[in-house]
């Protein structure tokens, strides 16, 4: 087969072309420190990295979503705890009043419990960001607030726990609805007669639209001297009637009754009757506290998990799209040293193929 000039000048020039293409790709690898710059390079590795990127952006938004999490559930756990602690300032001050008669001692119990009622409204109704921690879905209203048509506080959210995705397939609670936090259950094993024989009842009764559970406690027997009722929903309203109670009144600022002994007794029967409900709620709060605890360690296990996945993720891409710096560096020389040595013969060949085709006309 004869090769003539045309035919060894097309494969100088595709070997040219194929040799700078080559060298091109090299230096831009060079430049960007990848070996993939686009799909064309390599599209079975362009494909691995985009399911890996897609991976760890899902990453990326679990772990924010655990740290938005986290900062909310910690701020509930220090309120639940602050609301703990001043139960039991509640409960120090209950059995310490209940047999107190110095009416400047019982007034200064009185401004005590009011200080501590209003203390336990501003911690249920504590925010993150713009939204109340304790109100179920309902987020966005007020937790608690006072009712002057009843003179109770009410609760305005719901029995909701809202679950927050942290992984695949994996939620977390991310709040603790205020009905759970501040609505006492009704105790067991409660008395059934205060110290001095007084005979002493509780009820409960459960709102389905919200979980909050009414307490209705009643002292004596109707009809008699002293006989009382009074209900409860939550701790402010506990410390509400005990604030009163030391003034000798019911939460509307009446008297208990027109006779100031009867009265004194009434005021003191309340005490007695709410000290062991107030007793209750510290077993109450322990198991929100505990839960809070094993959420924030779960958030905690979480997101170690996920940066190391993450971490794997971006080594694997870099390894899909990172060019091995050295190689490049061998593979530019070598590629110039061809080009070179193409580009001499390439002169040779042109060179004697011209010659021959001047001698011979």
């Amino acid at each position: 087969m004869r090769i003539t000039g045309q035919l060894q000048y097309g494969l100088i020039k595709r070997g040219l072309q194929n040799t700078i293409e080559d060298l091109t790709n090299l230096n831009t690898e060079l430049a960007t420190g990848k070996k993939i710059n686009k799909p064309s390079d390599d599209p079975l590795g362009v494909a691995r990295a985009m399911d890996y990127r897609v991976s760890l952006s899902q990453n990326d938004q679990y772990q924010n979503i655990i740290d938005l999490t986290n900062a909310r559930l910690n701020i509930t756990a220090t309120t639940v705890s602050s609301v703990s602690d001043i139960i039991s300032q509640m409960i120090s001050l209950v059995n310490k009043g209940q047999s107190s008669t110095d009416p400047t001692e019982k007034t200064a119990d009185s401004l005590q419990a009011g200080q501590l009622r209003d203390t336990l409204l501003y911690m249920a109704n504590q925010k993150y960001g713009d939204s109340y921690l304790f109100s179920g879905f309902k987020s966005n209203q007020t937790s608690f607030t006072y009712n002057a048509a009843t003179f109770q506080y009410d609760y305005n959210g719901d029995n909701n726990t809202v679950n927050v995705p942290v992984d695949q397939g994996a939620t977390v609670a991310a709040n603790a609805p205020g009905n759970t936090v501040f609505s006492p259950p009704l105790p067991a094993n409660l008395p059934t007669a205060l110290a001095d024989g007084t005979p002493i009842s509780y009820a409960q009764v459960t709102n389905p639209a919200n979980g909050v559970n009414t307490l209705t406690v009643t002292i004596g027997t109707a009809g008699n001297p002293g006989y009382d009722t009074f209900s409860v929903s939550n701790y402010m309203d506990m410390a509400n009637v005990a604030a009163y109670a030391w003034k000798d009144q019911n939460v509307n600022g009446t008297a208990l009754d027109p006779s100031s002994s009867i009265s004194a007794t009434m005021s003191s029967n309340r005490l007695q009757a709410l000290a062991p409900i107030f007793e209750d709620v510290r077993s109450t709060i322990q198991p929100v506290t505990t839960d809070i605890a094993l959420r924030l360690t779960t958030l905690d296990n979480t997101k170690t998990r996920l940066t190391s996945l993450s971490t794997i993720l971006q080594n694997s891409i870099s390894g899909i799209e990172g060019a091995d710096m050295n190689q490049v560096a061998v593979d530019i020389q070598s590629t110039q040293l061809a080009l070179t040595a193409m580009r001499t013969t390439a002169g040779k060949i042109l060179s004697e193929s011209l010659f021959n085709f001047l001698t011979l006309q």
